[in-house]
């Protein structure tokens, strides 16, 4: 069976990448865009209130699919409105802005068809959709791994696709690459260990490093740790795009970031600073935001993860404190845009309303 609203709203990003991509600037095929994503963000959520939880189908008189896009639905937009509202122009043309949305109509097609044969397929046609960007045999070995180990039952896909944050691949590309659903699965206790264990030495590689493009890397890869272990996606997925792209964002202000010395200035962009925050502390599952039950409930059941949430909770602080508490004099930094503002509102609002759960 096929959920109607979940194709739809795949089929309308993909109609987004079209519009956006025929845009003359990069500024325009980005504002294209994130109309389009705050419009399939509102239909998003009717899945996610409505009864019955297909209500296209239900509407056209159609079997009714057995599971519910629900909340999942709406934390893919979420992170595709994030994605094409604070994606850099230096780096992010029309055409990559529409390279971006058709990530995203495969990444809300993998919560239309439920099946194997169709999650490899929108998985072949992701990883050659983004392979001009996330090309080498590490991501290539990464995503046959994932696949070989999907057929055999053992949910590594997300953890696979987390490889391409090793890559300087622009942000939305990442964002848009690993922002699929994963479907919750019970795995054993020695996986959970073992994903435990990952979680906590990809967190001490992060806090180890100065480039902070490769400290999201180390971050990214340890919380797909947290995912095995039995962390909610949806808190997540929403959390690690919004760090994601404001960095990017920062980094479109400022270049190549390091952590080598403190720079930057709190009073100068104090709405990015926050967002960043609010976003790494979502992250790292701190209270009161979104993904903190989840986190603690990991914790419980798998309590080494408790040594991988203290270090990326550390690495995001001291990220913050770097990045905006060098300097006290004006850098003449610009904060963030209206537009940008608008999505980062809506999204931290996601997390510390705990709408999406």
């Amino acid at each position: 069976m096929i959920s109607l609203t979940a194709l739809a709203i795949s089929v309308l990003w993909a109609v987004a990448a079209l519009s956006s991509g025929t845009r003359a600037t990069p500024a325009a095929a980005r504002r294209t865009a994130a109309c389009w994503a705050t419009g399939l963000l509102a239909v998003s959520l009717i899945p996610a209130v409505a009864r019955p939880a297909d209500p296209l189908g239900a509407w056209l008189g159609l079997p009714i699919a057995p599971w519910a896009p629900g909340t999942a639905l709406a934390a893919v937009c979420v992170c595709g409105l994030l994605a094409t509202a604070l994606a850099p122009a230096a780096d992010h043309p029309p055409r990559t802005v529409a390279l971006v949305c058709l990530l995203f109509a495969a990444a809300t097609g993998h919560l239309a068809v439920r099946h194997p044969v169709a999650d490899a397929l929108l998985w072949a046609c992701s990883i050659a959709l983004a392979w001009p960007f996330l090309r080498g045999p590490g991501y290539l070995i990464a995503q046959a791994a994932g696949m070989a180990c999907a057929g055999w039952g053992v949910p590594l896909g997300a953890l696979a696709r987390s490889v391409a944050w090793t890559t300087r691949a622009p942000m939305a590309v990442l964002v848009a690459v690993t922002a699929v659903p994963v479907h919750a699965t019970a795995l054993p206790t020695p996986v959970r260990t073992a994903a435990a264990a990952f979680a906590a030495v990809a967190a001490a590689y992060a806090l180890a490093q100065v480039d902070v493009r490769r400290l999201l890397a180390g971050l990214a890869l340890s919380l797909n740790g947290f995912l095995l272990a039995g962390v909610a996606w949806q808190a997540l997925a929403i959390a690690v795009s919004g760090l994601a792209m404001t960095t990017a964002a920062l980094e479109a202000r400022r270049g190549g970031l390091s952590l080598a010395i403190p720079n930057g200035s709190l009073t100068e962009t104090p709405r990015l600073a926050v967002a960043f925050l609010v976003f790494g502390m979502a992250a790292v599952g701190f209270p009161p935001l979104l993904g903190f039950a989840g986190v603690h409930h990991a914790i419980e059941a798998t309590p080494l993860l408790a040594l991988a949430a203290a270090v990326n909770g550390i690495t995001v602080l001291r990220a913050f404190l770097r990045l905006f508490g060098g300097v006290v004099h004006r850098t003449g930094e610009h904060d963030l845009t209206r537009m940008e503002h608008y999505a980062v509102t809506i999204a931290a609002a996601t997390l510390v309303a705990g709408v999406l759960v």
